[in-house]
């Protein structure tokens, strides 16, 4: 599961897939075994959403490094800019 930490109006300009906008009590229903990516801009947010998961024993907490900035300047030029 991938969850974009983003506040609404830039959630707008980019389309990211299969994200779960801002919804961690919907996460709380995810298995703690199941490996969760958390992003955000530039990876500032995220981290402490993954830091939180972590905290309450959940094995798979992924940051994406960079964030979506980075994504979009090295993987995905198509996302956009910022």
């Amino acid at each position: 599961m991938t969850t974009a930490i983003r506040q609404p109006d830039i959630a707008e300009l980019h389309e990211w897939p299969k994200q779960t906008e801002d919804r961690v009590p919907v996460l709380l229903d995810v298995s703690s075994q199941e490996p969760i990516v958390a992003i955000c801009h530039h990876a500032i947010r995220s981290a402490m959403v993954a830091e939180w998961f972590e905290h309450h024993d959940y094995t798979q907490v992924f940051n994406l490094e960079g964030g979506i900035d980075t994504w979009a300047r090295i993987i995905d030029h198509n996302i956009g800019f910022y």
